[in-house]
């Protein structure tokens, strides 16, 4: 899921800053900085590095338990678009702008219509053609709405080294809309600059100039370090992307909800770390008994709060949430 929820909850003990929710995951009954020092060990040097690895965990597992527990009152459509955008490479290009590629936009540029809020962009790959090799070619998907490439918000980038043809280039990142920084708009774009000569036309396929609640525009891009410019021509830029509806931006929309909840799940996962460490102490041996029935006791305060914001939602229906009926219920013993 996104990385809205990094240092959520607070570690006491480690730094001073006081976290966003107010909460330490030391502050659980029975739980203690103790818990994690003697976790450390040569793969996690240090308790912070046993921190972050807890926390990436609770997020998988958050993100799939959300799902399941939303799953037993609203039916949400996973996946409304697969895209390919093609490969008609056409013939070398002259006089190419700095900085090309094509756009993925869910929102026209005045926001006149808005998307349903569960929808998001998963990028899964980017293709690019090229006539000969180049090393250290950059590439990046930007937002849209920054005035230029050279000082907008960059949401990923990589640096390639390109070969004579077709380059596969794996991306495999959901940009989820979070209203802060939404990914409604963006372009996948190279920074073209060492390629002269070498880039080639290539025509979009198919024209797709509309939105609506979940479908896209795909426009070709330019930009000469100044102003952005949109046609058909993508100079030899490709890719694979969906259109996936998810709960993920909801939660990191509403963080309060939901932080009783993610508040236990972070020390079921501290204690199932003691649990199965390799690294022997007291607490990973004498205190076995004593781990499980209190990871047994967060695991039924876990559940209890986070039934009570599934439940207590109301949410109206839109391209990702179907309400064709009065009340849905689903059970599942689990989602993936």
């Amino acid at each position: 899921m996104a990385h809205c929820l990094d240092n959520y909850i607070g570690l006491r003990g480690c730094g001073s800053t006081t976290p966003p929710s107010g909460l330490y995951v030391n502050d659980l009954p029975g739980m203690s900085l103790e818990n994690l020092v003697t976790l450390t060990n040569t793969d996690e040097p240090t308790y912070s590095d046993i921190w972050t690895m807890v926390q990436t965990r609770a997020q998988q597992r958050f993100s799939l338990d959300v799902r399941e527990a939303m799953g037993k009152h609203y039916k949400l459509n996973s996946l409304m678009q697969g895209i390919n955008v093609g490969n008609d490479v056409g013939s070398l290009a002259a006089n190419v702008p700095p900085y090309t590629g094509f756009t993925i936009e869910l929102i026209d540029q005045n926001y006149e219509f808005v998307p349903s809020p569960f929808a998001s962009i998963h990028v899964q790959q980017i293709k690019f053609y090229c006539d000969d090799t180049v090393n250290g070619v950059p590439f990046a998907i930007w937002d849209l709405d920054a005035s230029t490439y050279t000082n907008g918000q960059v949401r990923w980038s990589a640096t390639i080294d390109i070969i004579e043809g077709e380059n596969v280039i794996e991306v495999n990142q959901t940009f989820h809309n979070l209203y802060i920084s939404p990914s409604w708009r963006l372009a996948i774009v190279v920074d073209n600059q060492a390629l002269t000569g070498l880039m080639y036309n290539m025509e979009l396929p198919y024209s797709r100039s509309m939105m609506s609640c979940c479908d896209v525009r795909i426009q070709g891009f330019s930009n000469d370090g100044n102003q952005n410019s949109f046609g058909n021509n993508t100079y030899g830029m490709s890719g694979i992307f969906s259109i996936v509806c998810n709960w993920d931006a909801m939660i990191c929309q509403n963080k309060t909800l939901f932080s009783r909840a993610y508040w236990y799940l972070l020390g079921i996962e501290v204690l199932t770390e003691q649990l199965y460490s390799s690294k022997l102490n007291q607490f990973t041996t004498v205190n076995l008994q004593r781990l499980n029935e209190l990871r047994a006791e967060y695991q039924v305060e876990y559940s209890k709060s986070l039934e009570q914001v599934a439940g207590g939602l109301k949410l109206s229906c839109d391209c990702c949430i179907e309400c064709n009926e009065s009340v849905q219920l689903r059970e599942a013993t689990q989602f993936y």
